[in-house]
């Protein structure tokens, strides 16, 4: 038996059926058993069974034993395979470093944490399999004619397909580098099981550049801000019976240190170059938060529209809403709403302050109006009022902007790669922000950006 033919079990305990046919679809597995009740779960814990799973997701459907029992049960027999918690919903007293303490490897909240869950899996099997797993890296990170310890691939984003364009112990060329910055590509690929190299080489490039380094290479910037957006959302979205003002300021703090050490900081080059460099190819809710709050804050700074730091918070809180909205109805495409899924959806702007309210955010009325109207158009055709300028406000509009300009610029598979400025283009031509702001903004894409 190859190792691509290893089989997979999988045991699911208490978990929404939406989530079971997600995990089958990623993991494949030879055995997946779903488990629905305390009976039969208790007579799996008694059988030899339960030692053969390869990995476990639990979830909170079986009601009749707690959460905490539930992990400790599992892990007393499996302990060295994956415990997942999963859910769908916003749940009283969720902490998630109490349920890793009790056993569970790591907890996902469904729909935002999916692709994350993809990605781990991912990881998962390629250790129990030869698969190819790749991790995107930021184009600027590599240095021309030195040897690198790695190989490099590229995305053919229509088909999905990995191309190799180096190996390890090569060097790319200049020329290789300006062609792919020519095609607006941002982000090339290593394997999986060579980022440590990769590590290692931006570490030894940061030391020769000594005190002009920001101490982080773009590709390792990227991944904590996504790792620290993914922690501050899941002490946003447990939901505690009573918030104290202590900790709504503790969150809010802890979200400005984010903007202030990743979205902010000082950067040099152009708008154009910045935009170029923050495309790539991690999907997902968090992903979205991070790069809108990005985009917000880098529009404003080259329109001089707002305060940079107002617009990037209003991005960190934008969407948190949608922790409100049925899963099923997020998993769908919006042509498959129905009218009343579609009223339903377009509520969440009004739950993203609602919850700001119930995790005691003190935040400006400002970023409230913003977050309330980044889905408003000036044809009056957004939602959830409805409303156009002027009481559509032009801070608003930049946040819509940025949330828009991320879905088009985003590499997916079936999906041709478009630059910025053709992002922009296909923007005016929806004709749902103010013209003179597009102006602004692409007349803004050569000039050179100093963030303070």
């Amino acid at each position: 038996m190859s190792d691509q033919d290893v089989e997979i079990s999988v045991l699911f305990v208490g978990v929404d059926t939406m989530i079971v046919d997600y995990v089958n679809t990623i993991l494949c597995p030879t055995v997946s058993r779903k488990v629905s009740s305390i009976e039969d779960f208790l007579a799996l814990l008694e059988s030899s069974e339960l030692a053969s799973f390869h990995f476990v997701f639990a979830g909170p459907l079986l009601g009749q034993i707690s959460i905490v029992e539930l992990a400790q049960s599992i892990r007393g027999i499996l302990r060295r395979a994956p415990i997942f918690y999963c859910h769908t919903t916003r749940e009283y007293d969720f902490d998630v470093k109490d349920f890793q303490k009790n056993g569970f490897t790591e907890v996902y909240l469904f729909p935002f944490d999916q692709h994350t869950l993809k990605s781990n899996l991912e990881e998962c099997l390629a250790k129990l399999k030869s698969m190819p797993v790749f991790r995107s890296v930021r184009v600027v990170d590599i240095e021309p004619e030195q040897k690198l310890g790695f190989d490099l691939h590229i995305l053919l984003p229509l088909n999905g397909k990995y191309i190799q364009m180096s190996s390890a112990g090569q060097s790319i060329d200049q020329k290789r580098i300006d062609k792919l910055k020519n095609h607006k590509v941002g982000s090339i690929f290593v394997p999986l099981n060579q980022m440590e190299k990769f590590y290692e080489y931006t570490a030894d490039k940061l030391k020769e550049l000594g005190d002009n380094s920001s101490g982080m290479s773009e590709t390792e910037q990227r991944e904590r801000l996504q790792s620290a957006v993914r922690n501050l959302m899941g002490g946003i979205f447990s939901k505690s019976k009573e918030v104290a003002f202590s900790e709504g300021k503790k969150v809010l703090e802890d979200t400005n240190k984010i903007i202030r050490a990743y979205v902010t900081k000082k950067s040099k080059g152009s708008l154009h170059e910045q935009l170029l460099c923050r495309i790539d190819s991690i999907a997902g809710t968090y992903s979205h938060i991070s790069n809108v709050s990005t985009f917000a804050a880098l529009f404003s700074m080259a329109t001089g529209i707002g305060e940079p730091e107002e617009l990037a918070l209003a991005g960190m809180f934008h969407d948190i809403g949608l922790s409100a909205i049925p899963p099923e109805i997020q998993a769908k495409k919006p042509e498959e709403w129905t009218p009343e899924e579609r009223q339903i959806y377009e509520k969440h702007p009004e739950h993203s302050l609602n919850l700001i309210k119930d995790k005691r955010l003190s935040v400006s009325d400002n970023i409230q109006t913003m977050i309330l109207q980044h889905h408003e158009r000036i044809n009056s055709k957004g939602y959830p009022l409805g409303i156009s300028e002027p009481k559509l406000r032009i801070e608003s509009q930049l946040l819509g902007l940025a949330d828009v300009f991320d879905e088009l610029i985003r590499i997916e598979t079936g999906k041709a790669a478009m630059s910025p400025e053709q992002a922009f283009q296909k923007i005016r031509e929806y004709g749902e922000f103010s013209n003179s702001l597009l102006d602004h903004l692409t007349s803004s894409l050569k000039e050179n950006l100093d963030a303070a």
